[in-house]
């Protein structure tokens, strides 16, 4: 079963998904989960539960995603197993054998209360659009360096470096969508714009979940803060954040400015 990402998940950033079946399901059955590991409880994730389940779709398969949560404690780095039952598991802290396929996966956690975590920008030069990640995974999946294929020549996502980074202390969540017209990403850290695209089924964008933290665009910035700027640019209808004050009076001359969309 393929799952994106492997290897460690930075605490707070997009967390994790799976994409499992079962030859006993058919479409619209049920497929559950349960999650254990060290120091693990409910709190480390977005859903507040250790168990959950997904119904299988048409193509065969059944679809799990969860975010990992930024609780900001000292814990050191943690790690989680991912079981699969055909039937719902019981709230015991550990996998049982009852019900359970002969599947499992192990996620790392890093945990970002141990220091400021690095926030990149990466380009896709074909179609111009801009992606921001805090996952280290995500970013060397996109520009190659884990490819065991096609040379890394062939990807078309420049990491471009840390565009800022995630704070110890931000506590203001930065969601992210993906528009299923333009298939670009959207982000925002204003509650009530994620509420109305997330309540509007006829929206277009898609919600990924919580990308990092900042702080939010009300707050005053940081003493050794920045702004990050939002600018549209309705051509593409896409959307390009800038921390660099260089960069923000080149945009500002072509695209749309939408002012401070977070401080970092």
């Amino acid at each position: 079963f393929p799952t994106l990402p492997m290897g460690k998940i930075p605490e707070g950033t997009l967390g994790f998904g799976i994409r499992v079946s079962a030859a006993d399901k058919k479409p619209s059955e049920e497929i559950y989960y349960k999650l254990s590991g060290k120091r693990i409880t409910s709190d480390d994730f977005a859903s507040k539960s250790l168990i959950g389940k997904a119904v299988v779709r048409d193509d065969g398969f059944a679809y799990f995603y969860e975010n990992i949560t930024a609780d900001l404690k000292t814990e050191g780095d943690e790690g989680f197993f991912v079981d699969f039952y055909s039937a719902p598991p019981s709230q015991s802290l550990f996998p049982e054998q009852e019900n359970r396929y002969e599947i499992s996966k192990y996620f790392d956690i890093s945990d970002v209360s141990i220091g400021n975590l690095d926030v990149y920008r990466l380009r896709n030069y074909q179609t111009g659009e801009f992606l921001l990640t805090a996952n280290l995974f995500e970013v060397d999946s996109l520009t190659g360096l884990l490819s065991t294929g096609p040379s890394a020549s062939s990807f078309i996502w420049l990491n471009e470096g840390v565009a800022f980074q995630n704070k110890q202390d931000a506590t203001q969540a930065v969601h992210r969508f993906l528009n299923q017209r333009t298939f670009k990403h959207f982000y925002s850290a204003n509650d009530a714009e994620v509420a109305s695209l997330r309540g509007n089924a006829t929206s277009g964008y898609a919600y990924e979940g919580i990308a990092f933290s900042v702080y939010p665009a009300s707050a005053l910035p940081a003493k050794e803060g920045m702004s990050v700027l939002r600018f549209y640019d309705p051509t593409a209808d896409s959307h390009v954040y800038s921390s660099s004050i260089e960069e923000q009076a080149i945009l500002s001359r072509t695209y749309i400015n939408e002012g401070v969309a977070w401080y970092a």
